[in-house]
């Protein structure tokens, strides 16, 4: 999180620019610039109070355990920081060189709009996530589907294209923002060829797409209608390309060298495993949940040739012609089977790829693990919506225990590991394979996985409006094909209904507003008010009211339940004790107040520390020794009225979901599970990006894990995105693999699982 030194830095940089072009303001550049630094100082002085003494400060309650400084809130933080830092950098220069006679004022006008753009959007991101905290006072990350709604829909519509141009991954350590631009180059190229139908359309918009290497606020434009548009689609084929043509063919000329690559089809037989935890067989089957004769497929991909990979009962065959267990100038002797085994699910989304997505990466690990890895290809939404391809992986699981010759291995240790919608897939085969009493894994490693597979609003997925892999249009309607929830199209207006004066992202344009849903805010006011007021007889006075009072009349305090929570009647009485101690309270705020600044923050010393007590172990285990919400600490929460974030001109169609119990079940989101299944997981490694949307899915695990005692590790990977698995090119996602790696090989070396 930025510290005052941030703040204090960038203030000083912007007084002292406007200062100078105030006094020099002689040229169109020289108006435009000042235009500009005194909005980012308006955003500023706002955005401050929100971030350092309201989220900055209770972000440490979201925690997984004290320490551990991770979730979505902190993300936020951590983004308005890398912004702040790239506009100090930004300032510096301007300000050594404005008085030049060969300043470059129009170079930097085109910055400093695009800062003062993103800073607009990151202060409405702030805005909704103060928001989230009044709807989760007890230390939840998500809201629930209908208190999501109006936070997604608001996000849907928010203009994006301000973080998909030249500042398109700003977020990210210095190795990655040249790797996410260029991805973002080419999939603002593909949409151009991917639309037109005919051989010369897609001549045309080939040459054209360069347009997009020269103009990247283009390119941010380009891509923020495709992504509002959430064409699945399209990004099956566009994350697809790799395995088209000769392109596939890349692993085998430029990765680890290996013996074995095969592809397996293996018929859904009916078998009995022994089970583990009684003196019994368990009968194993798989029938498609279409109603279809379907084999269920995978990968083997061994650095070694070991015996029984090459068996004529196997069923696998060579992969097409450059199986290097096939192709050799001399015969190759069989070493004996591993004693190990990996046991792998791709991501993609639930909607793409497959195990050749991977291979570079699978070779890899099989050289250095030195074991066989299987590699399972799922059947991919939203032609096989849940259950399909989660029954799919737990039978290969079974069949790879009662067929492990076949791998090479004894599979006397086994790892799960997966990615994406492979951690979800991972988690949730070893939760069923606990519930049928067959051999678990050794350890399970999930790297940056959807664990609750539901639209709803968490502090993380509000980064979806800037991500470059898991942007809102298509994280929605990933999880929406998975689960399989229908969808209902309304069509909102199209470009040619807006003016072109109003187009809010392209330079020298006008943005327009987005009008937030009053009747959801004043929910959340009445929320917010409960969870921050004292537990205390005192009443509020009239004219101390809170930026929802005013905006949108919401009834008096004294009407609203000042408990947290009534789920019984022992747990009100163990949080009346509580809150007596450790409360926040932001009654007493005058807004009318003579001399006060009707739209900045204020805080006073709180009148009372907020220690746990100690003959409380209940709520000493649950928060242990968090910051907690003081009592007599006042903030100032208001916005000002005409503040709106800025809208697309893209907003394409909103995808209504229809609610289904489907997304509850634990099978789907296991970060939902009931305890009892939680409890009979092996050793857990989960490994979250910083700035991933689906980072709160991994905390919210991790939570559970640690209020059940169960061992388990998170490792947060900074600077990196969602995905960084397969985008290996910069040395900062080397390490990363590497790590996960380790955690791999680690939990090979778990003889039983813990």
């Amino acid at each position: 999180m930025a510290n005052s030194l941030v703040y204090n830095t960038l203030s000083s940089l912007l007084t002292e620019c406007i200062q100078h072009f105030s006094a020099n303001c002689h040229s169109v550049s020289s108006e435009s610039i000042l235009k500009y630094l005194q909005t980012i100082e308006n955003h500023l002085q706002y955005v401050e109070p929100i971030a350092k003494d309201f989220i900055g400060k209770y972000a440490s309650n979201y925690d997984v355990v004290p320490g551990l400084e991770v979730n979505g809130y902190r993300s936020i933080l951590a983004v308005l920081e890398s912004l702040l830092l790239i506009i100090i950098s930004t300032l510096r220069t301007v300000s050594a060189e404005c008085g030049k006679t060969f300043f470059q004022g129009n170079f930097y006008v085109d910055k400093l709009h695009i800062y003062s753009d993103i800073l607009h959007q990151l202060r409405a991101l702030l805005y909704y996530a103060q928001m989230l905290i009044g709807l989760t006072p007890n230390g939840e990350l998500f809201v629930d589907e209908k208190a999501s709604e109006p936070f997604m829909h608001d996000c849907e519509i928010m203009a994006k294209a301000c973080f998909y141009g030249s500042m398109h991954g700003f977020q990210y350590c210095g190795g990655m923002k040249p790797v996410v631009q260029s991805l973002a180059t080419f999939a603002a190229s593909y949409n151009d060829v991917h639309q037109p139908a005919g051989t010369w359309a897609t001549f045309k918009s080939a040459i054209n797409s360069s347009r997009y290497v020269v103009s990247p606020e283009l390119r941010g434009e380009q891509l923020e209608k495709v992504y509002n548009g959430g064409d699945i689609q399209f990004f099956k084929n566009f994350w697809g390309l790799h395995e088209q043509g000769i392109v596939k063919a890349i692993p085998n000329l430029v990765g680890a060298s290996v013996q074995v690559n095969r592809t397996f089809e293996i018929e859904p037989k009916a078998f009995d495993l022994p089970s583990v935890v009684e003196n019994k067989n368990v009968r194993i089957s798989f029938t498609s949940s279409l109603g279809l004769t379907k084999t269920v497929n995978g990968r083997l991909i061994s650095f070694v040739l070991r015996e029984g990979q090459e068996s004529p009962a196997s069923p696998s065959k060579p992969d097409t012609g450059f199986d290097k267990s096939r192709v050799r100038f001399k015969t190759i002797k069989a070493k004996p089977k591993s004693k190990n085994l990996i046991f792998f699910c791709h991501g993609g989304g639930f909607v793409a790829l497959t195990s050749k997505s991977y291979e570079l990466v699978l070779r890899q690990w099989s050289k250095e693990l030195e074991c066989p890895i299987f590699s399972i290809d799922y059947s991919l939404a939203p032609d096989a919506p849940f259950p399909e391809a989660f029954e799919e992986c737990f039978y290969a699981y079974a069949w790879a225990i009662n067929n492990a010759e076949y791998l090479g291995t004894t599979a006397e240790n086994i790892v799960f590991a997966g990615d994406s919608a492979g951690g979800n897939l991972v988690l949730s085969v070893a939760m069923r394979a606990a519930m049928y009493g067959i051999k678990l894994p050794n350890s399970i490693v999930s790297m940056y996985p959807a664990c609750i597979v539901r639209y709803s609003a968490s502090p993380a997925r509000l980064l979806s409006i800037m991500d470059p892999l898991l942007p809102l249009g298509v994280l929605s309607g990933c999880l929406g094909a998975y689960s399989g929830v229908k969808t209902k199209k309304i069509k909102r207006r199209t470009s040619k209904d807006w003016d072109a004066s109003l187009r809010p992202m392209s330079p020298s344009r006008q943005p327009v507003s987005v009008k937030l849903l009053s009747s959801f805010v004043k929910d959340v006011g009445e929320t917010f008010n409960r969870i921050t007021n004292n537990a205390t007889s005192t009443k509020r006075k009239p004219e101390d009211k809170t930026w929802w009072d005013e905006e949108f009349e919401v009834v008096s305090p004294d009407e609203i339940s000042k408990t947290i929570s009534d789920q019984s009647i022992d747990q009100s009485r163990d949080e009346e004790k509580h809150r007596n101690s450790s409360a926040m309270s932001i009654d007493g705020i005058n807004n009318n107040s003579a001399g006060a600044d009707p739209d900045t923050t204020s805080e006073k010393t709180p009148t009372s520390s907020s220690h746990m007590q100690d003959d409380d172990p209940g709520e000493t285990i649950q928060r242990g020794g968090r910051s907690s919400l003081q009592t007599g600490t006042k903030f100032k929460l208001k916005l000002p009225h005409s503040f709106r974030p800025l809208k697309s001109k893209f907003c394409g169609d909103n995808f209504q979901m229809h609610h289904s119990p489907v997304v509850r079940n634990a099978f789907i989101s296991p970060a939902l599970a009931s305890e009892d299944l939680l409890r009979k997981l092996p050793y857990v490694d989960i490994v979250g990006c910083e700035f991933d949307p689906l980072l709160d899915d991994s905390v919210i695990l991790a939570k559970r894990l640690q209020s059940l005692g169960k061992s388990y590790q998170f490792h947060l990977i900074r600077g990196l995105p969602h995905g960084f698995l397969n985008l290996q090119v910069s040395n900062e996602a080397k390490e990363a693999a590497k790590s996960c790696l380790e955690r791999i090989k680690a939990g090979l070396e778990r003889t039983t699982p813990l």
